[in-house]
């Protein structure tokens, strides 16, 4: 009960940001129809060319989107240093509270509200943009929950361990746009050479592959095990690293 009334107050804490929220629900529908726009002549000759293929609004409704997702990262970081500033709100409300009960509680509340955000974006490029995620919806959302959930660890366990907010934000700021940048979020992935191979060990290429999949007209979820084995396998490290840290300091 501790830990759920800390993830209620963590939750109402990111929710009255409403700017912050704003800016992470309407800046990738802005950005996705901007690219949607400007590449969709050249997806266009693409699929003509192949027979097949895939709309660029499409595209990037995929790619981008996921792109918005793994910057969570920052939110919850930026969730984790706000609450460590006020946490005496909760302490005066609820004590005594240990700093695990604390820090689960800052955790499942950040993810909630991560992927509460990220649901909403999906729907407002489904009926807003009509950007195109196939029929299998379970799919989607599952790889949109462990994606959050990988964000949501890296966050606040950067927080954790560094325990610097312009620290943790500067590593962010360098580690994130190269898992976007090696998972295909900015381009397409060459089928060959230093960069398909350097793409291998981002978690963004598996969910990529998989979403991409999963909204075809013939999924074949041949990537869905090795994207949510990359979130949940990295999710587990970075939360253990967390665990180990806030053990060592009671």
């Amino acid at each position: 009960m501790k830990i759920l009334f800390v993830a209620q107050h963590q939750i109402r804490l990111i929710s009255k940001n409403t700017g912050i929220i704003a800016l992470f629900t309407l800046t990738p529908v802005f950005l996705i129809f901007l690219f949607g726009q400007a590449f969709e002549e050249i997806f266009a000759k693409a699929e003509a060319a192949a027979g097949a293929g895939i709309r660029a609004l499409d595209y990037f409704g995929i790619t981008l989107l996921n792109l918005v997702v793994i910057q969570g990262t920052s939110l919850a970081s930026w969730a984790f240093f706000k609450e460590k500033r006020f946490n005496t709100e909760v302490r005066l409300f609820l004590a005594p509270l240990s700093r695990w009960e604390l820090l689960s509680g800052i955790f499942l509340g950040t993810w909630i509200s991560l992927l509460a955000i990220n649901f909403l974006i999906l729907l407002l490029l489904r009926l807003i943009l009509s950007v195109e995620y196939g029929s299998s919806y379970g799919v989607i959302l599952l790889l949109l929950a462990g994606e959050s959930l990988l964000a949501s660890s890296l966050g606040f366990s950067l927080g954790v361990l560094l325990g610097q907010e312009k620290t943790a934000n500067a590593l962010i700021s360098t580690f994130v746009p190269l898992l976007a940048l090696l998972g295909g979020s900015y381009s397409i992935i060459p089928e060959r050479g230093v960069l398909n191979t350097l793409s291998y060990v981002s978690p963004l290429r598996w969910i990529n592959l998989a979403m991409l999949d999963a909204a075809s007209n013939t999924p074949s979820r041949q990537y869905l095990g090795e994207a949510l084995l990359f979130c949940f396998i990295l999710s587990f490290l970075f939360l253990l690293s967390a665990g180990l840290k806030t053990g060592r300091q009671k």
